[in-house]
């Protein structure tokens, strides 16, 4: 039902937060490389829409927002488990456990545990102490909005242990460069493995190609295809200040054209979708999406099509 527009609250953040946590207890368990996946998906989509930076009235001045939308709905249209503090002040569970989402983030960022594995790219300072000394390792990128990481270790004297770099399920080419002496490294259950000897001031340079990616459903109304669009991790969604929300695209979406098109207005991250017959729409970060809390930024993540299910590819 979620490619359906329906008068009801959907992804509720306690949810989300649950399930981040859940997924990085697994990891701790098995290191399977989707579940830090997972975790950056749930991060930089639904949490990071849920949050609430201008305390506004209409979201209650609260610091998360309950629920999240996904097809032509709304945010701040209700608050979880709501308690009324006062008589001008109330919460709710939602927002509480919101606090929590970040923590278990970057608690997963990076796991020492036979090796360093580094999970989530973030601008940054990595501290790992091994047997012999403290190390640490300076990390810059802008990550998710490019796939360029740069990683500089400094230590005191050499030392030869295994830099595990996750690469996410989603990007199949990826490059590797360093100053380090490595003789080989190998791409190895979802991550690049480089077990050497690193000395100080030895850097690693990390490229994940990040293509623009199609996700497509059958709506229940429709026997129309209805697809999302993803680049990275990062969902891009119809935003009704910029996008026309229930805009029907002509051709098969895999066909479509997507350009990065900078900062709008707003400092907003903006992408241009361009169909086949070149109707363009605008389209933003889910994250920054719906930030009004009204009608006015309605947001709709699954787009229309002029093509039947059985005419594409796409399964």
């Amino acid at each position: 039902m979620q490619t359906v527009p329906i008068n009801m609250i959907m992804q509720e953040t306690c949810i989300t937060v649950a399930m981040m946590l859940y997924s990085a207890k697994l990891f701790c368990i098995t290191k399977n490389s989707l579940l830090p996946d997972r975790i950056e998906t749930m991060f930089y989509n639904l949490y990071g829409g849920t949050l609430n930076f201008d305390m506004t009235r209409e979201n209650g001045k609260l610091p998360f927002d309950s629920y999240s939308p996904i097809a032509g709905g709304s945010r701040g249209r209700a608050v979880g488990g709501k308690k009324n503090i006062s008589e001008t002040r109330f919460y709710g569970c939602c927002a509480s456990m919101g606090a929590a989402g970040l923590g278990v983030f970057l608690d997963n960022a990076v796991s020492c545990d036979g090796g360093l594995f580094i999970n989530h790219y973030l601008s940054s300072e990595i501290r790992y102490t091994t047997d012999l000394q403290k190390i640490s390792i300076e990390q810059r990128t802008n990550y998710p909005e490019s796939g360029l990481v740069e990683l500089c270790l400094h230590m005191e004297k050499s030392e030869k242990f295994a830099l595990w770099l996750r690469i996410p399920n989603w990007c199949e080419k990826v490059s590797v460069s360093s100053n380090a002496f490595i003789e080989s490294y190998e791409r190895r259950e979802g991550y690049i493995v480089i077990d050497t000897v690193w000395k100080d001031g030895d850097e690693v340079r990390l490229e994940l190609d990040m293509p623009f990616e199609i996700s497509t459903a059958k709506s229940p109304s429709s026997q129309n295809i209805c697809f999302c669009v993803k680049k990275g991790p990062v969902v891009f969604t119809a935003d009704k200040r910029y996008c026309d929300l229930y805009e029907i695209y002509d051709g098969d979406p895999k066909t479509y054209v997507f350009r990065e098109a900078g900062a709008n207005a707003d400092g907003v991250r903006t992408v241009e979708m361009y169909d086949s017959s070149k109707k363009k729409a605008v389209l933003i970060p889910y994250a920054d999406a719906g930030k009004t809390y009204d009608e006015r930024s309605a947001v709709n993540c699954w787009l229309g099509s002029n093509i039947k299910r059985e005419e594409t590819s796409f399964r």
